[in-house]
């Protein structure tokens, strides 16, 4: 819970002691001189710099993809092998990533580029694509 430090990668952030462990609370609670539960609803509404991280593993799979999950949310059943592919071309979507630096932070970066957006090969149009190898973007969109 909480977010990471706008100028701190998360490693850097780890090795600062900023990310803590959810056993740990209690203990660094009673040095900030608050209850847990304060701590923890600081961390929430991140007004302290700190970030917990729990010990309980989920997935992101689990917490996304499972058929449960996304019917109680109204979404298709989605398969993850198919991810790769285009569902209405069957061809296989162009991946790349690479790395940035904006404000003194490396950012990671990838470029997803359908190869014939249409399904229909002599389309003379650009590809759609998704994300950029050369700029950090967190909008998420498809461009042409």
């Amino acid at each position: 819970m909480g977010s990471f430090h706008d100028t701190l990668s998360e490693v850097q952030s780890q090795e600062q002691g900023y990310i803590l462990k959810r056993a740990d609370l209690a203990g660094f609670a009673a040095n900030m001189e608050i209850t847990e539960v304060e701590l923890v609803d600081q961390i929430s509404d991140d007004l302290l710099p700190y970030k917990v991280r729990d010990t309980i593993y989920t997935s992101f799979f689990d917490e996304n993809f499972k058929a449960e999950v996304r019917k109680s949310k109204r979404l298709p059943v989605v398969s993850v092998d198919s991810l790769w592919f285009n569902p209405l071309s069957g061809e296989r979507f162009k991946l790349a990533t690479n790395t940035v630096e904006v404000g003194g932070v490396v950012q990671p970066t990838i470029l997803v580029k359908d190869p014939s957006p249409f399904g229909r090969e002599k389309v003379k149009k650009d590809t759609l694509r998704f994300g950029s190898l050369t700029e950090a973007h967190t909008d998420g969109n498809w461009r042409n």
